[in-house]
């Protein structure tokens, strides 16, 4: 699902009560562009995992920051429930 940067907001206010637990980070700098790849696991309130989303999430270095400018998200696996 193709997302714009306003429904990926409003789609915040609906998250489930819980964590995200990053692992496996690699990260990537291009001179003033870069990337980062990683494992996203979703923890629910009661600390259990619901989910693991492989990510990536690219970056341009502007005014002495950082910015996201695009993601890319995969399901991995969700726990039964």
């Amino acid at each position: 699902m193709l997302r714009d940067r306003a429904e990926n907001l409003a789609s915040v206010i609906h998250r489930q009560p819980g964590r995200n637990q990053l692992s496996e980070l690699h990260p990537h700098v291009y001179g003033e562009f870069g990337y980062v790849r990683g494992l996203n696991t979703v923890i629910d309130a009661d600390g259990q995992p619901r989910a693991k989303v492989r990510f990536t999430d690219i970056f341009v270095y502007r005014e002495g920051r950082w910015l996201a400018v695009a993601g890319q998200e995969s399901l991995v696996s969700e726990a039964s429930k």
